[in-house]
């Protein structure tokens, strides 16, 4: 009984060990992928100003759509510009 209890014991413990390394690959894989995603994201932004007014713009910009724009600060940007 003692050898069965044991045996038991490692079957269970053997499962929640593969258990928790599968969580913790898939909690690296999730964290990676969103990486990814805000690298990605922040290489799309294209910054620009209006000359107009004198603000500056950032939008996203990847392959055929272009949109979500908001306004940034000009003196942070001012190197990214693509119209200076």
């Amino acid at each position: 009984m003692k050898k069965a209890m044991a045996v038991l014991f490692l079957v269970v413990f053997a499962l929640l060990l593969v258990g928790a390394i599968a969580c913790t690959s898939m909690q690296d894989l999730e964290r990676n992928s969103t990486e990814n995603v805000v690298q990605e994201t922040a290489g799309n932004l294209i910054y620009a100003k209006d000359h107009r007014v004198g603000l500056c713009f950032a939008f996203y910009h990847a392959g055929w759509y272009t949109g979500l724009m908001t306004e940034v600060p000009c003196e942070k940007v001012e190197h990214l510009l693509v119209n200076k």
